[in-house]
């Protein structure tokens, strides 16, 4: 059977999800970081991405926050960022607002950005 986009398409989805994965990884620190700006960076609709994420059990701001999260977690534990602010890391992780960090932070790490930090020193 010859290559078509129609029979790969499962290949082809794993492939954008992966690209986008990464796009994630790699820009979580823009708090402008939107499912429509990634869409259109990959050369697909804004539906399609969101379809793409849904197949795997995610959406698109989930994983993001996840990102985000993750990326402040480990900052928060590192002695190197010790002198730095929890709203500081907040903002560098892309929060715009410290509550809503410290809500996000909580409701996947089950505990206290401050709670963090103290735990891991």
């Amino acid at each position: 059977m010859p290559w078509s986009r129609k029979n790969s398409s499962g290949a082809w989805r794993e492939a954008v999800f992966v690209r986008a994965c990464r796009m994630i990884a790699l820009r979580c620190g823009n708090p402008e970081l939107a499912p429509h700006q990634m869409a259109h960076e990959l050369h697909i609709s804004t539906s399609l991405l969101h379809r793409i994420f849904a197949e795997r059990g995610h959406t698109v701001m989930t994983r993001v926050w996840e990102e985000r999260v993750n990326r402040a977690a480990k900052l928060l534990a590192n002695l190197d960022t010790a002198p730095r602010s929890i709203t500081d890391i907040a903002f560098a992780c892309g929060f715009n607002d410290s509550a809503h960090f410290t809500r996000a932070f909580a409701a996947r790490k089950g505990m206290a950005p401050s709670q963090w930090r103290k735990q891991a020193a």
